[in-house]
């Protein structure tokens, strides 16, 4: 057992270390930030230019599968207006996004759509057609 331990500290001990001791993890650490930032920046600055209704959904969308560290923060991106009003758009479009209601008259082939759709619009008021449509489009996918 000791054997095993002493193997495993020693590769962490490289994996941890850079050739002049530094440690590499604050090294990847700064290279993922710029990584990310690149990343995230046409979104970022795509969302700028919309309403704020859109674009909170848009980056709740961008944000969706993103691992915490690299999604976009919406009060950072909007931080002329306050965190609550950013924080409460940001709720509705989470939640127009996650629309059980939609994906449930899609897996269920439910003939009622267009009354289901209306009550999800009712229910999230605010935003525009063409973001009605990329969460009904969401929707209809997570139902395949």
């Amino acid at each position: 057992m000791s054997f095993i331990r002493s193997l495993f500290t020693k590769l962490l001990h490289k994996r941890t270390k850079a050739i002049d001791d530094s440690p590499v993890v604050e090294v990847r650490t700064e290279a993922s930030a710029a990584a990310v930032e690149e990343r995230n920046r046409p979104t970022i600055d795509r969302v700028k230019t919309m309403a704020i209704p859109d674009a909170l959904f848009e980056i709740a969308e961008h944000n969706r599968w993103l691992p915490m560290p690299e999604r976009i923060s919406p009060v950072e991106v909007f931080r002329d207006l306050s965190p609550e009003t950013v924080n409460q758009w940001s709720s509705t479009a989470n939640s127009l996004l996650h629309s059980h209601n939609l994906y449930l008259a899609f897996y269920e082939d439910r003939s009622d759509l267009k009354e289901i759709c209306s009550a999800v619009i009712a229910k999230h008021p605010g935003f525009s057609d063409t973001t009605y449509s990329r969460a009904l489009m969401h929707a209809q996918i997570a139902a395949r």
